[in-house]
């Protein structure tokens, strides 16, 4: 059977998650258009031109390295393309401050397969009006924790 579109995207999360950094958890986003185009990637780790992040504790956050979905975002706003009207894939459901960015980007769905520790990201895009979605592809899945 061929896999939905959502599926085929979600992979290629799962595909940019394998190029994260951060020594917590890798993640990856995706950027697509409602025909299923793709526009922007990212992946969690260091900022540019920063070195990558040393191990530490899961629960202390890192200060050199930037969210996956942010990552997505800034390529796309980088090269002058707009984010909205899309839909954001991500690995991971996003914390609040991604769940901002989708919002203020003009994002208007969220797909995503793993949970975050945290669920108010999700609180805050329904709040706002973003339909979320999870799909678990049972996919290319490397989690590094």
């Amino acid at each position: 059977m061929r896999p939905s579109i959502d599926e085929t995207l979600m992979a290629e999360a799962w595909l940019w998650s394998r190029r994260g950094t951060c020594s917590r958890r890798r993640v990856g986003a995706v950027v697509a258009t409602s025909q299923g185009v793709t526009i922007s990637h990212g992946y969690n780790g260091a900022l540019s031109g920063m070195p990558h992040c040393a191990p530490h504790d899961d629960h202390q956050p890192c200060d050199i390295s930037e969210h996956a979905e942010r990552n997505a975002f800034y390529f796309a706003a980088r090269r002058g393309v707009s984010v909205e009207g899309c839909t954001l894939y991500s690995t991971d459901s996003p914390c609040v401050a991604c769940a901002r960015a989708a919002v203020q980007t003009g994002i208007v769905r969220v797909v995503y397969d793993r949970p975050y520790r945290d669920d108010q990201g999700l609180v805050l895009l329904l709040a706002a009006g973003l339909k979320v979605d999870r799909i678990t592809t049972g996919g290319i899945k490397e989690e590094r924790q």
